[in-house]
């Protein structure tokens, strides 16, 4: 290339490139003298095309090896996903404005799953601390080998837990503190927890979606007892303790809403300086109050239970399966009552049977051989006696009187009459046996 006062090389000496530009750097020398002079030059790209295994990425707007698609593996794999379906209501009933269908694709790993659209595999209760009103069930999901998108999504996968019965239980107290008027306080907290999240069958009938109750049945029960402690010491030495306990428990059976009690009890009891009890009295309110704890109502000395109301359906029908929600015990009962009946029932049924019967009695087994003799028992000719068959001796005696006489009394009258009427005997059992046998096979 020329300048019109000689001629120059070019030599390009360096490139680089960062994204969709670059720089070039090169030189030209001056063929007459031999001189060279050093220059740049910008480069800006244009196109797609980029040399394999290399793909253009138009966000960093170069030329890039693809990186391995990690959700490919993922392709037909099987996850599953607890869901909450809602709040149960009386009745298994699950509350519409709470209701929540399965999502249809969610996120495990950043890659996606789809809705297989399958029944729930098991539902449950209790799963989510407090939320003690909540059905959970568990759904399947399969992969289908799409990167999930980079924004927050809104369906990550939430593995179902172990699903085991549980029991907690804990107390704690408060250091003692003592105030400016030199009272004691202190308090303590009991917590005893109880956990079955059971198995339910949940689906919509009518339009209306809602559960029932499976085995094991789903329970729990939680109690918790706060009580607060204030004690004061006399001048003479005595005491009083003032004591207020605040009792709440809540008790969840089967698919039901679930119910809580509270009582209050406040109580004061006095020591004496001696160290014998000056009395005490107590006082009780709330819903969870026993009788007894009422003022001016008889109760029983030991705290009952609160059991769950029984509610049953189809006792009645034999043909109607049975429905029972509350105590487990008490359904077990109606239950098995009603299998009771049922069967009494069905085999007391002449009209539905009388088919079966006359088959049965049809069979070979209730033909009679014919041509057979039919052997009287033996022991009507074996002579069996249940007395002895000698005559007893006679009877003797000794009187002193009159010279000393010896008198007997012999048996052999009433053991002559005795064997005549054992042959009466054994001749009219003889007959009768053999008309009870005879009439048996249809005989007159």
């Amino acid at each position: 290339m020329g300048d019109g006062k000689g001629y120059f090389l070019y030599e390009v000496t360096s490139v680089t490139t960062s994204g969709a530009g670059g720089t070039c750097y090169f030189k030209t020398t001056d063929k007459a003298n031999g001189k060279f002079n050093e220059h740049t030059g910008a480069l800006i790209r244009s196109g797609t095309g980029c040399t394999a295994p290399k793909v253009y990425v138009a966000e960093k707007g170069e030329c890039l090896i693809p990186e391995e698609d990690k959700c490919l593996p993922t392709v037909g794999q099987m996850v599953n996903h607890q869901h909450k379906i809602g709040t149960l209501s009386q009745g298994g009933v699950i509350l519409e404005n709470t209701r929540s269908a399965p999502p249809g694709v969610l996120c495990q790993g950043s890659c996606q799953y789809a809705f297989t659209m399958e029944g729930a595999s098991r539902c449950y209760r209790f799963m989510e601390g407090n939320d003690q009103n909540s059905g959970f069930c568990v759904y399947r999901y399969k992969g289908n080998g799409v990167a999930c998108p980079k924004t927050d999504d809104p369906s990550p996968n939430t593995p179902p837990p172990e699903i085991l019965p549980s029991r907690d239980k804990a107390n704690e107290c408060t250091n003692k503190v003592t105030d400016a008027e030199g009272r004691t306080h202190y308090s303590c907290l009991a917590t005893d927890a109880f956990k079955e999240p059971g198995n339910m069958q949940c689906g919509e009938v009518n339009g209306v979606f809602g559960c029932t109750e499976g085995k094991p049945s789903p329970t729990q029960k939680k109690t918790e007892t706060k009580t607060e402690v204030s004690e004061q010491t006399a001048s003479d030495g005595s005491s009083t303790t003032s004591t207020t306990t605040t009792t709440t428990t809540t008790n969840c059976s089967g698919v039901n809403a679930c119910s809580s009690t509270t009582s209050v009890t406040n109580g004061t009891s006095k020591t004496n300086a001696d160290g014998t009890s000056g009395g005490e009295t107590s006082s009780c309110t709330g819903t969870g109050c026993k009788a007894s704890d009422k003022p001016g109502e008889d109760g029983d000395d030991e705290e009952k239970e609160e059991e769950p109301e029984r509610e049953a359906s189809g006792t009645d029908d034999c043909s109607a399966p049975l429905q029972c929600s509350g105590d487990a015990i008490d359904c077990a009962m109606v239950e098995q009552q009603k299998k009771l009946r049922c069967e009494v029932e069905r085999q007391g049924d002449f009209e539905k049977n009388k088919g079966q019967i006359e088959s049965a009695l049809k069979s070979d087994k209730f033909e009679l051989p014919k041509d057979v003799d039919i052997e009287a028992p033996s022991f009507i000719n074996s002579g069996a006696r249940f007395l002895p068959s000698s005559c007893p001796p006679d009877k003797t005696f000794s009187l002193k009187t009159n010279g000393g006489r010896t008198f007997a009394l012999t048996y052999e009258p009433l053991c002559a009459a005795a064997s005549d009427l054992g042959v009466l005997i054994l001749i009219g059992t003889s007959v009768f046996c053999a008309l009870y046998v005879g009439r048996a096979f249809g005989g007159e």
